[in-house]
């Protein structure tokens, strides 16, 4: 069994200047491309605001819309509320999905960042799906990442497929050299300091923020998109890899 997934801030639906709604692009993107589990970051849940309306949802759900006749399974996890609404990770997918928990890993009141976990029934186990945005400031992004090396623990590292994938504002690479120090997971694009994808900002891109790690399964491919349909979409770059199951 192949699966295809895709990992991409979005940026709550705005373009890099935040001038331009860019949400139907997105979900054209989306379309086009077809993979079976989408991670997104920076998604709005709801928002009541006036200025970026979707068309025909009442409820301005950015991650409902995106779903709706593409993807029948969609799980959201709130980091940031708001008196309009909230924002926060969500995975959408073709395959049945259940909640574990979304944890809130936040560090201070001024970042507010969480850790989605879900898991994917396959045909003949069970996939780990971790969607994750760590915070701006590295000493920050340490703890988050060590709190989730040791949320991942012996026995779902053994046992289990894992995909953690999302934006770790990373552009120094340290978290990246963490994890292979520990040998938990892999990285979709390679060893630390070598081909880590620069993701930000997309019409430029210089700094590697987003990740997509794992375990227990193949790497068929990684790829980073890229061009000038992208660079109004979002002020990140989205990410895919492709993996095969290996069998347990």
């Amino acid at each position: 069994m192949s699966l295809k997934i895709i990992s991409y801030n979005i940026h709550k639906g705005l373009s890099p200047s935040n001038l331009n709604f860019s949400l139907e692009k997105i979900k054209c993107f989306l379309e086009e491309e077809a993979a079976d589990i989408v991670f997104l970051q920076e998604a709005v849940g709801e928002h009541s605001g006036k200025k970026h309306i979707i068309p025909n949802f009442e409820s301005n759900n950015q991650v409902e819309y995106l779903a709706e006749g593409l993807y029948p399974f969609a799980i959201y996890g709130a980091n940031k509320n708001h008196k309009l609404g909230s924002h926060g990770n969500a995975i959408l997918s073709k395959l049945p999905l259940k909640i574990v928990e979304n944890h809130d890993i936040s560090q201070h009141r001024f970042e507010s960042r969480g850790l989605l976990h879900v898991t994917c029934q396959l045909p003949n186990s069970e996939l780990h799906l971790l969607n994750t945005h760590l915070n701006l400031l590295e000493v920050h992004r340490q703890k988050q990442i060590k709190w989730i090396h040791n949320y991942l623990d012996k026995e779902l590292l053994e046992n289990h497929s894992i995909i953690l994938a999302g934006d770790f504002n990373d552009w120094r690479k340290k978290i990246i050299h963490f994890i292979h120090q520990e040998g938990a997971l892999k990285e979709a694009f390679g060893h630390p300091h070598e081909s880590s994808p620069n993701s930000f900002p997309s019409f430029l891109p210089t700094l590697s923020l987003d990740r997509i790690f794992y375990k227990n399964l193949k790497l068929k491919e990684s790829h980073q998109y890229s061009g000038k349909k992208f660079t109004n979409m979002s002020d990140h770059l989205p990410l895919l890899a492709q993996f095969t199951l290996e069998k347990r």
